[in-house]
């Protein structure tokens, strides 16, 4: 006789932020949790990166590509689905700002939100030139995958700023990423002046995160703290 299985997992509906899609989800199950623990304990971002990608795939219903998200709508939805599968609350080990002590912290993620802000095809145009217009997109959750980068040094940078690019477009001309060759793209960044891709960079600086700001008084010396929690990694711990 075969043993019964569960098969009455709630849905639950939620937002994708960048696009405003209603998604159907269920909670992660212990298979797949057993796959997010060791991929968190390899320490290897990649692996961790390919199991939220790949759980998250699982947990939510129709055709909908998680790798194809933004990287900040991928850390929403997660921990969303976190919360409905092991709790609504997180504790997190926080440094008091005087003594250094850590705190444990509770934090509630099924309220954690993101404001976005870009145009309603989720780009945004930023004038390099009199002449040319780059339009830039928040980089996909895949684009993380794709590029091997730590995000610290200046070939990083270039990756993805690349990786973020849709279109190039002149008084006369669009050129749309689909129609380019990759290396295209690079030949076009390499040759803009310093201050130009700059700013290219610094749309990359603004992609949204998940925040909130926490309160607590230290339980060594008193001290009371004002922190801001900021991306996902900050409030799993």
């Amino acid at each position: 006789m075969a043993l019964p299985k569960f098969n009455t997992a709630p849905f639950f509906d939620e937002k994708v932020p960048s696009t405003g899609t209603r998604i159907t989800y269920r909670p992660y199950l212990v298979k797949e949790e057993k796959i997010l623990m060791m991929a968190f304990e390899s320490q290897d971002q990649k692996q961790v990166t390919r199991a939220i990608g790949n759980t998250l795939n699982s947990c939510i219903k129709g055709d909908i590509d998680v790798f194809k998200l933004t990287t900040f709508d991928v850390e929403y939805l997660f921990t969303k689905i976190r919360s409905k599968a092991v709790g609504e609350k997180s504790s997190v080990i926080m440094n008091c700002t005087e003594c250094k002590t850590g705190n444990e912290v509770d934090v509630m993620i099924d309220q954690l939100n993101i404001e976005v802000d870009t145009d309603e095809n989720g780009c945004e145009k930023i004038e390099v030139t009199d002449e040319i217009t780059v339009e830039m997109a928040y980089p996909s959750f895949g684009d993380i995958l794709d590029v091997e980068t730590t995000g610290e040094t200046i070939e990083d940078g270039i990756h993805m700023v690349a990786s973020s690019i849709q279109a190039i477009l002149t008084e006369e001309e669009r050129f749309d990423k689909k129609d380019l060759q990759p290396a295209e793209i690079m030949d076009f960044i390499m040759e803009l002046p310093t201050d130009k891709f700059n700013l290219l960079g610094n749309f990359l600086r603004s992609i949204p995160k998940l925040e909130k700001e926490v309160e607590f008084d230290c339980t060594k010396c008193g001290h009371h703290n004002n922190l801001t929690l900021s991306g996902m990694k900050d409030f799993l711990v």
